[in-house]
């Protein structure tokens, strides 16, 4: 089967939707899927090879002009490509003019299938771009997810919250959560763990709460810091691993409260270091405030669940799945108190959790694995490529 895809991912950046979108799509073609991507080229990042042809279109510096000109660059690149590609279906992620496409597909046989990883108009908010582009770009998203064959959702959350924004018939949508590679996230032996603990300044004895992820506003780190000032107990440790636009402001508010003998940032860290890191965490934290709550299938979930960590976390995944075992602590509602509460409790659990995770990771692998998540929206893209014939 022939995947045409359309994606506005900058894959020279790092972060969960480059992730997301390499992981995916070469574990598609790992079992079988033939794949050709359209994608931006930004000329302040690199342009990675993939196990894929993919056809990088140049996009000019942020701006409205440029944004607007990649969108309709992509389409008229992608008829370009249908004739002699021959697509069995072509799969848009980020692609605002996508339903353009839909009439000549639809007489041609050729399924549109819409990925959908957020509300878009939160995500454009949490940007910082003017009301009037986050009003548009929302109303093309609309239109775009009512004019496609079907609409593959990472969560059920993000499925019931654009079933109402949007009106669409809940018979459209397809969830298949996001995963993790088991063959780069997983567990170090007790005493490796124990050794970079120490190597990153840490004591034996100290209990380590770790974010690895782009720092925004939504992931509650002002939250966290502010718990922190509420744990008397210096023996409570932060580590913050990446960048993103709220890391100065939740450095200053450590500053403020006299924190940073507590906490740890290290910044941006080559990818590959990250599995060795979140292994130190003794408890990994994954916060969402609201209205971001919809985006509920983060990667980085995942990760450290295959690196053996318990969690601290807002999303409620078990309204979505279900684990054999508690795999961290939900918490909610989402304030410093309750955070500071739950941490120290946390402290006395986390031990044994991790050892209870670790039994079962071979189950979370096969079911959360890329290639399982891959293995599931290939049966999808097979049906629904079937229905448009």
């Amino acid at each position: 089967m022939k995947l045409l895809v359309l994606s506005s991912v900058n894959l020279g950046r790092p972060g969960g939707d480059t992730t997301h979108f390499i992981e995916k799509m070469s574990h598609l073609k790992k079992i079988g899927l033939e794949i050709f991507a359209l994608a931006p080229r930004y000329s302040d990042f690199p342009t990675p090879q993939l196990d894929f042809p993919i056809k990088y279109l140049p996009v000019g510096k942020r701006s409205f002009l440029s944004f607007a000109s990649f969108q309709i660059k992509i389409i008229l690149q992608s008829l370009r490509l249908i004739p002699s590609f021959k697509p069995d279906i072509v799969y848009s992620r980020g692609i605002y003019l996508s339903f353009i496409l839909h009439p000549l597909l639809k007489r041609k046989g050729i399924p549109l299938i819409v990925e959908q990883n957020g509300l878009v108009a939160n995500e454009r908010k949490s940007a910082g771009e003017p009301f009037w582009l986050v009003g548009l770009v929302q109303y093309l998203d609309m239109l775009c997810s009512k004019h496609c064959d079907g609409i593959v959702c990472v969560s059920e959350g993000l499925r019931n919250a654009l079933i109402k924004r949007y009106k669409i018939s809940p018979e459209k949508f397809f969830t298949v959560e996001n995963g993790a590679n088991d063959s780069f996230f997983k567990p170090l032996p007790e005493e490796e763990r124990e050794r970079l603990k120490v190597k990153l300044g840490f004591e034996k004895e100290d209990f380590v709460i770790g974010f690895a992820g782009s720092i925004y506003e939504e992931q509650a780190l002002d939250e966290l810091v502010v718990a922190a000032s509420k744990i008397p107990d210096p023996r409570y440790k932060f580590l913050i691993i990446g960048t993103g636009p709220e890391l100065d402001r939740i450095i200053t508010l450590v500053k403020s409260l006299n924190l940073e003998n507590r906490f740890l940032f290290l910044g941006k860290v080559p990818y590959e270091q990250v599995p060795s890191l979140i292994n130190v965490f003794d408890l990994g934290v994954v916060l969402t405030k609201e209205p971001y709550l919809y985006s509920t299938s983060p990667i980085r979930f995942f990760e450290h669940l295959f690196c053996g960590v318990p969690l601290l976390y807002t999303i409620d995944v078990h309204r979505d799945k279900t684990f054999p075992i508690p795999i961290g602590f939900l918490i909610h509602p989402l304030n410093s108190d309750n955070l500071a509460q739950i941490i120290v409790q946390a402290s006395k659990e986390a031990s044994e959790m991790r050892k209870s995770i670790l039994q079962i990771k071979e189950a979370l692998v096969e079911k959360y694995s890329w290639r399982s998540i891959a293995q599931r929206l290939k049966l999808y893209l097979e049906k629904t490529a079937l229905l448009g014939k």
